[in-house]
């Protein structure tokens, strides 16, 4: 009779744990989902895909959207109340989920989404009378009042740095800098001024030695971990009329014009390969996608494995940048971003007057104005990073993120 209770202990305690596996096979297997549903008449399409979910939230001609990176355990129909908070022309609301997460505003101005920092930015009246309201609710505004710090030649804002590290060349070095620490690196001898090769591969910033008029042949790599600089000879001296035309899966692409080769560069084993010893193909990576070109249609221009999309019918602008599922551009002084297939819905980020370069790096844009490098991100807004007196006269390829 033991024997036989302690069996039935036993196998219950196996059901039980099969049972279990099962119930989380099926939590981690749940699909994908796109629900309908409305609170306090605002009608909510919400879409999960790929552990974050996409919100649009429309009363009448009002239509909000955006995303969220949290998974909310998989579960449908997270939002549970929405408030609304309004001045004159300026509508903004508050979405209340089933989870407890950071409250966020989503805004529209004269019929068009802003973020709240344009908003803070051009020092909207009618934000300014909403604001009370919005702190009550428990959101926190982040400001720009970190102070400065002056290093060498440079002025730079520890305090509005996250996770990214900001590689400054000064022609002969360069300059690391984070949130915690601040380097010089010595790389070269001579002055390099122009013709400036760098990039970053996984954790290193590479540059190409290009003083010389009689080729490349030396590469130095900084190690943005262990804050080491190594280098090594190519195996093959290139031009010095080459340039980079991108990285791809940690390996950098260079195409030599004057001997009208294209290599790829390994950093991790220092090596260099001619993509085609025959010369007759070369390589070509635009969104990700690999495309073969022929001699003369390759070395028609110069090829850049670059995020620019030229051309989009539904977005008004020449220079747009690709990250994830999302388009960047500018247009009019307006940084605006875009959802791919959401086009009609995009936000107006920020306003900003005489940009001389950006990019984008992961979801946060970094551009070049005047004197100075600028952050953006929803989560931080507008961030100072860097000043630095050479910026107004060379900013091309002088500077790299590298983002952990």
């Amino acid at each position: 009779m033991k024997k036989q209770i302690k069996q039935l202990i036993c196998l219950t305690i196996l059901l039980l744990i099969i049972l279990f596996i099962v119930l989380l096979i099926l939590k981690v297997a749940k699909k994908n989902h796109q629900v309908e549903y409305k609170i306090n008449k605002y009608k909510i399409e919400e879409k999960y895909n790929d552990n974050h979910y996409s919100i649009l939230i429309s009363k009448d001609k009002s239509n909000y959207f955006y995303t969220i990176d949290n998974n909310f355990g998989k579960r449908k129909r997270i939002i549970k109340d929405i408030k609304k908070v309004s001045s004159n022309d300026l509508e903004c609301i508050v979405p209340i989920y089933k989870k407890n997460i950071r409250k966020s505003i989503y805004c529209i101005l004269n019929n068009k989404q802003v973020s709240l920092y344009y908003l803070i930015q051009t020092d909207n009246n009618d934000y300014r009378d909403i604001e009370k309201k919005i702190k009550k609710m428990g959101i926190k505004i982040s400001q720009d009042n970190a102070k400065k710090k002056t290093y060498k030649d440079i002025t730079y804002y520890p305090k509005n740095f996250t996770d990214e590290k900001l590689i400054i060349w000064n022609y002969k070095g360069i300059y690391v800098l984070d949130k915690d620490k601040e380097i010089y690196q010595k790389v070269l001898k001579k002055d390099l001024y122009d013709n400036i090769m760098s990039c970053i591969v996984d954790k290193y910033f590479v540059l190409f030695d290009n003083t010389s008029v009689k080729g490349i042949e030396d590469v130095y790599y900084y190690d943005t971990k262990k804050n080491k600089l190594k280098t090594f000879k190519l195996d093959k001296k290139v031009s010095k009329n080459t340039y980079i035309n991108g990285v791809v899966n940690n390996l950098i692409y260079i195409t030599d014009k004057k001997n009208k080769v294209e290599y790829t560069i390994d950093i991790k084993n220092e090596k260099i390969t001619e993509i085609d010893k025959n010369q007759t193909e070369y390589v070509l990576f635009k969104n990700g996608k690999k495309s073969n070109l022929s001699k003369s249609d390759f070395l028609m221009k110069e090829q850049y494995f670059d995020n620019y999309i030229i051309e989009n019918k539904k977005i008004e602008s020449t220079e747009l940048k690709e990250y994830g599922e999302y388009y960047y551009y500018f247009n009019g002084n307006n940084f605006y971003k875009a959802k791919k297939g959401k086009e009609q819905y995009a936000t107006m980020l920020l306003q900003m007057y005489d940009v001389k370069e950006w990019f984008i790096e992961k979801d946060t844009i970094y551009f070049t104005k005047q004197d100075s490098i600028y952050s953006y991100s929803e989560n931080s807004g507008i961030r100072k990073l860097v000043e630095y007196n050479e910026l107004r006269y060379n900013y091309k390829n002088i500077y790299k993120i590298w983002k952990k």
